[in-house]
């Protein structure tokens, strides 16, 4: 065996065995080779018809600490830092809006020490503009919203919705896109 082969298979089988294990996620693999061990396996996935190595993509930290905070959703409802109507409402507003705006951006969200479960949608790149959320334990909603450019403002009233109204729903998908209707 060459030491090509020796790379090739190297880089093919190694890499996925340390990802299995734990040791090395898939994505990480390509950003380990020598870039003569990547042409070399491009090389020979094209003639193969395999699909090319996964290229490593970053993560912003707005999603980090989404994806981080979904991860623990049914840890924080086992514990009962959080009830199953929250979690359930929370991801029903998240559906319903990144179905109008595919690109939404992702919110900052914790639970209080009163047991409220807070969403933010607050950015530096858009100064004035703010939509937040309070989810009550029994799935009540608060919201609220502004624009300080089109000085707008907006939000729940004294009786809590169950559900984000539609009004609420467009502030949110059209003004916390990736490219948000009106900003600047």
């Amino acid at each position: 065996m060459s030491s090509a082969q020796v790379s090739f298979i190297d880089l093919s089988t190694r890499g996925t065995e340390q990802a299995r294990r734990g040791a090395i996620r898939p994505s990480d693999i390509a950003t380990r080779a020598s870039n003569e061990a990547k042409a070399r396996y491009d090389a020979t996935a094209r003639v193969l018809g395999l699909h090319p190595l996964p290229r490593p993509v970053a993560i912003d930290v707005e999603s980090a600490r989404w994806f981080a905070f979904l991860d623990t959703l049914e840890a924080r409802v086992a514990a009962g830092s959080m009830s199953p109507v929250q979690c359930s409402t929370l991801l029903s507003i998240w559906d319903r809006a990144r179905a109008r705006q595919p690109s939404l951006r992702r919110p900052a969200v914790g639970v209080s020490d009163d047991g409220l479960l807070n969403a933010s949608w607050s950015f530096i790149d858009m100064p004035g503009r703010v939509f937040s959320m309070e989810i009550q334990r029994d799935g009540a909603i608060d919201w609220f919203y502004r624009d300080a450019a089109t000085d707008t403002s907006r939000g729940s009233e004294d009786e809590l919705p169950r559900e984000l109204p539609a009004e609420a729903l467009e502030f949110l998908a059209a003004g916390f896109g990736m490219n948000p209707a009106g900003s600047r």
